[in-house]
Order: structure tokens, then sequence, then C-alpha cells
């Protein structure tokens, strides 16, 4: 939240979870500038921090983004399968 008020000139952002029978998934959606790709630089670390993090407990990371459409993160993280 604290990068989408500091780089996105958002003026809306939406967060919503969703906890069905298979996954919890968190989506986090701004109507910010947007961008065509990742920057390569240290403003890009909390990206980069989500997407190892979310890897490393079995989760994913997807990232969906357009210059002047805003950005949508979508973290999805299945149920441990029980027996």
């Amino acid at each position: 939240m604290h990068n989408i008020f500091k780089h996105a000139n958002a003026t809306e952002v939406w967060l919503r979870v969703v906890v069905d029978g298979r996954a919890l998934e968190v989506v986090i959606e701004d109507n910010g500038c947007g961008f065509t790709s990742v920057p390569d630089d240290a403003l890009a670390d909390g990206l980069r921090n989500m997407r190892q993090r979310m890897t490393e407990i079995g989760g994913t990371f997807r990232l969906e983004s357009q210059p002047g459409s805003g950005t949508k993160i979508i973290l999805r993280l299945p149920w441990p399968e029980l027996n």
C-alpha cells in the first residue's frame, strides 16, 4: 500500500481477499499510472520481494499493469491437501 501511495499516483485502491476450499487469494489493484515493465532498480524491490516470498511458501505471484490503466497484483496460496 505504501508503494501505491508513493509511486502510482492512484486515487483508488481495492483490496480483495477470496478464501475457498482450494486456496487463499489476495488481490491488490489500483487505478494509478501503471507501467510497461518492472523497473530494474531499487523501486522494484517490493515487487521482487513479494514474488520471492510467495515462491518460498509455495504460492504464486502475478502482476498485471499497463501505462495509464493501473496495476493489479494477485497473490495465491493453495491450501495443503488433507487426507
